[in-house]
C-alpha cells in the first residue's frame, strides 16, 4: 500500500493508531473509556507527525500516487490545514506544517461568513420573524422571504439574504479576535442587513440602474421589535429558504505573479476554510465526493461579508476604476469596502454563473454613517 512508502517509526505509529481508531466505530459500541484511549493514542501520533515538516512533505507527495479512497481520506485528515486549532491566529495557521506559507506570499483578511444550512436547520426558518422573547433570535438566512416591517415597501427584486447583527451574531463571537474584528469592521453594532438584487446585470452592464441592481436595507433594533410575520407571496421570493449561521474566519488570496505552487497552496487553504465554515453542513453530493477523494471535492463556498474578493475574481484595474468613478471617495481617509460577497452555487442555483459570485461594494464613510443607498455591484463568473 502506498502509505507504507514512508519509513519512519512516527509514521508507523500513526498508521497503527489510525487503523485502531477506525476499526472501533463509535464510542457507543465500544464504550467511552476504550474509545478515548484509542483516540488519545491517535492524537499523540498525529501531533508527532505534524511536528515534522519533512514528514508532512513526504505525505503530500503520496497523494498523487494513489487512488485508494481509504488512503486518500487518511492523507486528507493529516494534511488539512488546522483551521480550528489556530484560534483565528493567521500567523500561527500559515506557519503550520500543513500550510507552510510565509505571510509575504499570501493576502488575507478576516470576514463574516454567512453559512447557509445545506442539510440541517429549523423546521420553521421564519420562527424568529414572530417577536417572541422566549425564543433566541436568529434572523440570518439566504433566500426565501425577507423580514418585514409595518408600512415599509419591500423591493420586488429577488431577495438574496439577510444578516442578523444583533443577538445571533453576538452569540457567535466567542473568540477574542472575532470580537475585535467585528468591533473594528464598521458594520452596524446590531440590527439587520438585507440584500436584494435584480440578478439581471450589475454596475458595469446596467449602469442606469442604481447600485447595478443591488438594494441594501438596514433595520435598527427598535424597528425590529415591530417586525411582522413573513409574507411568502411577495414578488421578491425567488429562491429556497435556508437558515444561515454566522462565523468570523479569514479569507485568503494569492498575490499577482505568484508561482503556481503558491497559487495552489492558497486555493487549498481557502477551500479548507470554506469546508471548516460548513462543518457537517455539506450536501449529499459533496459527502459522496469526499468518500471517494476528498482532495477533489467541488467547492461549496459560503457567502461572506467584508474580507477579500474571491481568489478567482480579484478586483481588476478597470473594475477598480469604475468603482472609484461611481462611488468617489469623500476624503483621503475613506476607502471602499466589500460589503457582500455572495456565492451562488448552492442557494441561488448558479444565478451568477458557474462558481459565480455577486460583489456589493460601499464607501466606508457611508457604512459608518449607516447610509446604504449608494452601493456598487459586480457579477463575477468564470
Amino acid at each position: 500500500m502506498v502509505l507504507n512508502l514512508i519509513h519512519d517509526p512516527r509514521w508507523s505509529r500513526l498508521l497503527d493508531a489510525y487503523d485502531k481508531r477506525e476499526s472501533m466505530g463509535s464510542a457507543i459500541l465500544v464504550g467511552a473509556a476504550r474509545w478515548n484511549r484509542a483516540f488519545n493514542a491517535w492524537l499523540r501520533a498525529f501531533n508527532d507527525v505534524c511536528a515534522d515538516p519533512g514528514l508532512i512533505a513526504l505525505a503530500r507527495n503520496l497523494v498523487q500516487l494513489t487512488d485508494n479512497p481509504a488512503a486518500l481520506r487518511f492523507l486528507y485528515e493529516l494534511l488539512t490545514p488546522p483551521i480550528g486549532e489556530s484560534d483565528l491566529d493567521v500567523d500561527k495557521l500559515l506557519a503550520a506544517p500543513q500550510v507552510a506559507l510565509s505571510g509575504d506570499r499570501v493576502q488575507w483578511a478576516y470576514a463574516l461568513y454567512v453559512v447557509d444550512h445545506t442539510r440541517w436547520g429549523r423546521d420553521d426558518p421564519y420562527e424568529s420573524d414572530r417577536h417572541d422573547p422566549e425564543l433566541a433570535r436568529s434572523l440570518s438566512r439566504t433566500g426565501g422571504a425577507p423580514t418585514r416591517l409595518p408600512g415599509n415597501m419591500v423591493p420586488s427584486d429577488p431577495f438574496l439574504l439577510q444578516v442578523d447583527l444583533g443577538e445571533q451574531l453576538q452569540d457567535s463571537l466567542w473568540q477574542p479576535r472575532a470580537t475585535q474584528f467585528m468591533t473594528q469592521s464598521g458594520l452596524p453594532k446590531n440590527g439587520l442587513l438585507q440584500l436584494f438584487h435584480t440578478t439581471m446585470g450589475d454596475s458595469e452592464t446596467d449602469p442606469a440602474t442604481p447600485g447595478g441592481g443591488a438594494t441594501v436595507l438596514y433595520m435598527t433594533e427598535s424597528e425590529l421589535r415591530n417586525r411582522r410575520p413573513t409574507d411568502l407571496s411577495h414578488d421578491c421570493v425567488m429562491f429556497p429558504v435556508h437558515d444561515a449561521a454566522l462565523r468570523v474566519l479569514p479569507t485568503f488570496a494569492f498575490l499577482p505573479r505568484s508561482k503556481e505552487d503558491t497559487v495552489l497552496q492558497v486555493i487549498e487553504l481557502q477551500h479548507a476554510v470554506d469546508r471548516f465554515a460548513r462543518g457537517d453542513e455539506v450536501s449529499r453530493g459533496v459527502e459522496l465526493q469526499e468518500m471517494a477523494n476528498p482532495f477533489r471535492v467541488t467547492d461549496e463556498a459560503p457567502s461572506r461579508m467584508l474580507g477579500l474578493s474571491h481568489y478567482d475574481y480579484p478586483l481588476e484595474r478597470h473594475d477598480g476604476a469604475l468603482l472609484r468613478e461611481r462611488l468617489p471617495l469623500v476624503d483621503a481617509a475613506d476607502d471602499h469596502v466589500l460589503l457582500f460577497n455572495v456565492a451562488s452555487d448552492f442557494s441561488f442555483d448558479s444565478i451568477f454563473g458557474d462558481i459565480g459570485r455577486l460583489e456589493v461594494w460601499i464607501r466606508r464613510s457611508d457604512l459608518t454613517a449607516l447610509r446604504f443607498d449608494q452601493v456598487f455591484s459586480l457579477m463575477r463568473s468564470g
